[in-house]
């Protein structure tokens, strides 16, 4: 590394030390900075707890800094200077969007559906893999149609092992997640046929920090990312649907038959999810497959994925728990109902992202590019409006399993992801697909003069993001500052605090007092769920869990 690369690496160093040192300069992480001192002046340190919140603090901040200059440094050489800011830019986008999650797997605890999951296992005393195959039978016919997904849940992890290995499943699945997404996305871009290869990465760059940057903000995650039942029904079976459909475009392209075997591998892994991701995968396999014979007048093998696909959430699909699971919450099939509501929940989720102004940021970045780089491409952007009008039905495809289960239009933060997923995924899609079309036709329309214009419309909605109501939604950056400022840690000891006073208790009536947290600390940990009800679902399960007759929850107020 030459004398050059070191000034930079200093100036780099130095700048994202001044980021990340913002938060000092806000009260709430003052006044926790004075706290310690005073601590640390006025105490004899008997109690590690607060030395080890500012460790874990400091190695989160260098962590943090470590990976992002790490991933700038992995620029390839061959690049011109605005090619090499662009790479920079995006780089330190998508880490202050993902490293934020990936960090707060660290302080994850087991919740809810990974006790109850876990009962049946505690009497077992059988072969392993015989006790999930039954777990998932009794699933299929008892409750839900999920048949990979529930064989994930199913692994006793934190029973077996504890919350090292919980937590390290979680962090390794964060990461399958985003690679698995970064991996259709480069596929995607692959395709389109671009001869730079330094453009081809920054594209994929590009559109992999609009995916996430809109599925991981303006919501709540911690059903994806930190909770180990949700990680079996939705995340990982996600990160399949992703790999299934990249491997539809890698076989497609390359007629390879490997490709073909590990789509239809991922594909029916994927159906084992919930039946949003597999509505979404089979959407998105039809529009591929939709395109071969229409537009390009042919059929590849290929065309086997999809039939996997839909093979994978028909079984899913017609499991009888999915009835059972209608009676026991006292509802009925509507099929005509949920179908109008699904048109519903489409078109209230579109105007409400257009009162933001994200989606359409995204489409006309994404329609900028495709414009001025696919004039070359050899794909066939034929009929953009039938196409727009396929993936609004895609969109609405999507959501139908979920309408369909809950007789409303109305979604779980889980399942609120999955419509987001499939949402800007459509977005992305006809953004490239209008820009290229646009470009093929030549309209003389599309000049910088048009482009600027348009921007700048473009940037009014998304001054909203500015609005205290808007930006305390941006979750990967609030969870960034909370991490610094040791919420997560302190939640985290909180809730392992009231399992521990669980498992030492020598009563069979177990209360637990708690203090509630202050309005100053926020984390978006997947919490146990435990309340003062001793009835509630959660109170019962964890009584089974631990071998007491009732829990209760009260609040030191």
């Amino acid at each position: 590394m030459g004398k050059n690369n070191y000034y930079k690496l200093f100036i780099a160093f130095v700048v994202l030390l001044l980021l990340c040192s913002i938060p000092l300069f806000l009260p709430a992480v003052q006044k926790d900075i004075l706290a310690l001192g005073s601590y640390i002046c006025h105490h004899d340190l008997r109690d590690p707890q607060k030395w080890i919140c500012l460790m874990v603090q400091l190695g989160l901040f260098f962590a943090f800094t470590g990976i992002t200059l790490g991933t700038i440094f992995l620029c390839p050489k061959e690049i011109t200077a605005l090619q090499r800011k662009i790479y920079y830019f995006l780089v330190v986008l998508i880490c202050v969007s993902v490293l934020p999650i990936l960090f707060g797997c660290f302080f994850s605890i087991p919740a809810a559906d990974d006790f109850t999951c876990t009962l049946s296992y505690l009497g077992w005393s059988g072969n392993k893999i015989k006790y999930i195959l039954s777990e998932v039978k009794r699933c299929y016919f008892n409750w839900q149609g999920t048949y990979f997904g529930y064989a994930i849940s199913a692994v006793p992890v934190y029973y077996s092992f504890g919350l090292v290995l919980l937590r390290i499943v979680l962090i390794f699945t964060t990461l399958f997640f985003f690679s698995s997404l970064y991996f259709l996305i480069w596929t995607g871009v692959r395709m389109l046929g671009l001869q730079n290869k330094i453009i081809k990465f920054n594209m994929s760059l590009l559109l992999f920090f609009c995916m996430i940057f809109y599925v991981v903000n303006f919501m709540n995650i911690s059903e994806i990312f930190f909770w180990y039942t949700g990680v079996g029904v939705y995340t990982i079976p996600l990160s399949f649907c992703f790999i299934a459909i990249a491997a539809f475009l890698l076989g497609k392209s390359t007629e390879k038959k490997v490709f073909i075997v590990l789509g239809i591998l991922s594909a029916f892994v994927a159906a084992g999810g919930s039946l949003e991701i597999s509505a979404f995968l089979c959407s998105v396999l039809l529009f591929f497959i939709c395109y071969d014979f229409f537009v390009e007048k042919k059929l590849c093998p290929t065309v086997l994925i999809g039939l996997f696909a839909f093979l994978g959430a028909l079984v899913n699909a017609i499991a009888p728990g999915n009835f059972v699971r209608h009676t026991f919450f006292d509802t009925k099939l509507n099929i005509f109902g949920s179908i109008v509501k699904s048109f519903d929940r489409i078109n209230l989720s579109f105007f409400n992202d257009l009162q933001y102004g994200l989606i359409f940021a995204i489409f006309v970045i994404v329609f900028i590019v495709s414009y001025h780089l696919l004039k070359f491409s050899k794909i066939l952007f034929k009929w953009p409006g039938l196409v727009t009008i396929f993936s609004y039905f895609c969109c609405v495809i999507t959501v139908f399993p979920v309408v369909l289960g809950y007789n409303s239009n109305y979604l779980p933060g889980r399942c609120l992801f999955v419509e987001r997923c499939a949402f800007c995924f459509f977005d992305i899609l006809l953004a490239i697909y209008w820009g290229g079309w646009a470009s093929k036709k030549e309209i003389k329309l599309f000049t910088k003069e048009f482009f600027i214009g348009v921007s700048l419309v473009c940037f009014i909605p998304v001054l909203l993001f500015f609005d205290n109501p808007v930006r305390s939604k941006l979750y990967s950056v609030k969870m960034l500052y909370h991490e610094f400022k040791g919420d997560f840690l302190r939640e985290a000891w909180r809730q392992e605090g009231i399992l521990r006073d669980i498992k030492l208790s020598n009563e069979d009536d177990v209360i637990v007092f708690v203090e509630r947290p202050k309005k100053t600390h926020w984390s978006n940990l997947m919490l146990i769920g435990l309340s003062e009800d001793k009835k509630n679902w959660i109170n019962v399960g964890l009584s089974e869990y631990y071998g007491k007759k009732s829990i209760t929850v009260k609040y030191k107020d």
